[in-house]
């Protein structure tokens, strides 16, 4: 396991107190939670996030006097793990812990693929993750990677040189 940057750690068990001092108790107090309650996370198990986010399940438990659950759903840019709270019934027991990068980028990601599924937009740049979605719906065609060889997962799109772009293009992050 990465050891988690002190800012990060400072960060978390701030909100992780500010979460606990504020209405959660209250909540507890009437009657909430009545069953388990689940914490969808977009972080890998291990992971600082991860230690962060079990470490106040665990305060929570104690709280609630009720098993909170950690349900890692790492990948994706976050949408595994939103698609996952989406799907939950709306009743209240699943959370989800995302960061600032997840809430930033998502509006204007959606957005951008939406209008390139629709016809609104030609193309875009999009990393496989964000885009899968839209691709297995049958809304997007990929015209070319970008990298410097044909990725294994999708043997038949060619890279952007072959495709007519620059010899050796290469995005890959």
């Amino acid at each position: 396991m990465k050891p988690l940057k002190r800012s990060v750690f400072v960060k978390s068990l701030l909100a992780a107190a500010a979460l606990a001092a504020t209405g959660l108790p209250a909540l507890a107090q009437s009657g909430f939670p009545s069953k388990p309650v689940t914490i969808v996370t977009a972080f890998p198990a291990g992971s600082g996030p991860d230690s962060v986010i079990r470490a106040v399940g665990e305060k929570l438990s104690k709280i609630w006097n009720q098993p909170v659950l950690i349900n890692n759903k790492p990948g994706g840019g976050g949408f595994i793990a939103i698609d996952a709270a989406i799907r939950a019934p709306a009743d209240g027991y699943t959370l989800i812990q995302l960061d600032n990068e997840h809430l930033a980028a998502l509006p204007v990601l959606s957005q951008l693929l939406t209008s390139v599924g629709s016809g609104e937009l030609q193309w875009s740049f999009a990393t496989l993750p964000s885009s899968a979605g839209i691709f297995k719906a049958g809304k997007l065609r990929y015209i070319a990677v970008a990298s410097p060889n044909r990725l294994p997962q999708m043997p038949d799109v060619p890279m952007v040189s072959e495709a007519g772009g620059p010899p050796g293009f290469d995005l890959t992050s």
